[in-house]
C-alpha cells in the first residue's frame, strides 16, 4: 500500500516539474524580449541622454549637453517650431473628427444601414494592405483625378492637392483620418456588439430615435473604448510622423513637420551615432512631459464615465 502511494506521489511530483519546466521554457522567450527590447533599451536611451558621441566612436558623459542644444533648438529651429504646432493640430483634429467620425460610422454599420458593408471594407482597407501601395494609390487621386475633375469643372488650374501650398496639409490630415478609420471602428463595432439587444429594444419601444439611442445608450457603454484612444493618442502624440516619410521620405517641406517626423530625420540623416544622443534626451523630455498629463487625463476621463463606479 505504501509503495503504491509513493508511486502515486513520485508521479504528481515528476508531472509538476515537467509542467514547470514546459511553463518555464514557454514563458523563457517572450520575458527574454521583455527584458532585452524594453527594460534594457529604455535604460540605455536614458543613459544615452547625458551622453556625447565622439570622433573616435566612443560615448563619453556630457550632463545635460543634449538637453540644451533640444530647448535652444525648440527656440530656435523653424523645423521644431513647425512640427511642435502641426503635432498639436494633428492630435486636436483626430481628437475631435477622427474620434467622431469613427464613432458615427461604427455606429451606422453597427445598425446594417444602406451600405454598411461597403463603408466597413473601404474604411478598414487601409489597416490590411501595403501603405506603400495605399499613398500610391492615394498620390493618384489626390494629384491627379481631383485636379483634372475640378479644372475641367472650374476652369482652374490646380498643380495637385499633395503639391499645392495650401491644400498640402489639409490633404495628409484627410489621409491620416482615412488610414487610421479601421482599427477604432473594428474596436468600437466590438463593444457595441456586446450591448445587450435587450437594451436596445427597451429603447426602441420607448420611442428613442437613432440619434438619442447613440447618446444615452450606445455611447455610454462603449465609452471606455473611447476612453482608451483618447489616451492613447496622447501618450504618442509626439510620435506622430503623420505619414510624412511614406510620401516624402526625408525630403519633407518644414511646414508639414511633426515633432515624430523631426525625430525620425534625425536618426536616418545622423552620422553614425552623432545624433542618437540628443534624440534619446527628446525622448525622456516627451516621456517626463506626456506621462503626467496622460495619467491625469485617463483619471478625470474614468470620473465622467457614465457606466465607473461613482463610489
Amino acid at each position: 500500500m505504501k509503495d503504491l502511494q509513493y508511486k502515486v506521489t513520485g508521479g504528481m511530483k515528476r508531472k509538476r516539474q515537467r509542467n514547470m519546466i514546459f511553463y518555464c521554457c514557454m514563458l523563457a522567450f517572450p520575458v527574454a524580449q521583455f527584458l532585452v527590447f524594453y527594460i534594457y533599451v529604455n535604460f540605455n536611451s536614458i543613459l544615452l541622454s547625458f551622453r556625447r558621441f565622439n570622433a573616435d566612436g566612443t560615448f563619453t558623459f556630457c550632463g545635460f549637453e543634449n538637453f540644451a542644444a533640444l530647448f535652444s533648438d525648440i527656440a530656435n529651429l523653424p523645423e521644431l517650431r513647425y512640427g511642435m504646432r502641426n503635432t498639436f493640430i494633428v492630435y486636436a483634429f483626430n481628437l475631435v473628427v477622427g474620434i467622431l467620425t469613427g464613432l458615427l460610422f461604427s455606429y451606422y454599420i453597427y445598425k446594417k444601414r444602406f451600405a454598411a458593408g461597403f463603408f466597413k471594407v473601404v474604411l478598414f482597407m487601409p489597416s490590411v494592405i501595403s501603405s506603400v501601395v495605399i499613398v500610391s494609390m492615394f498620390k493618384m487621386f489626390a494629384d491627379s483625378f481631383v485636379p483634372t475633375l475640378i479644372n475641367q469643372i472650374f476652369g482652374t488650374n490646380m498643380l495637385g492637392l499633395l503639391t499645392e501650398e495650401s491644400t498640402v496639409f489639409g490633404t495628409l490630415l484627410f489621409y491620416g483620418l482615412w488610414l487610421g478609420l479601421g482599427t477604432p471602428i473594428l474596436m468600437y463595432l466590438g463593444a457595441m456588439n456586446n450591448i445587450s439587444e435587450s437594451t436596445i429594444e427597451a429603447a426602441q419601444i420607448d420611442g428613442a430615435t437613432p440619434l438619442k439611442e447613440f447618446f444615452y445608450i450606445v455611447l455610454p457603454q462603449i465609452f471606455p473604448t473611447v476612453i482608451v484612444f483618447i489616451t492613447s493618442g496622447l501618450a504618442g502624440i509626439f510620435l506622430n510622423q503623420f505619414n510624412l516619410y511614406t510620401f516624402y521620405g526625408n525630403l519633407a517641406e518644414p511646414r508639414v513637420y511633426t515633432v515624430g517626423y523631426f525625430m525620425y530625420l534625425r536618426l536616418v540623416r545622423s552620422s553614425g551615432y552623432a545624433n542618437y544622443p540628443y534624440v534619446a534626451a527628446m525622448g525622456l523630455l516627451i516621456t517626463l512631459v506626456t506621462t503626467p498629463v496622460v495619467l491625469l487625463v485617463r483619471r478625470l476621463l474614468n470620473k465622467i464615465d457614465p457606466m465607473g463606479d461613482k463610489a
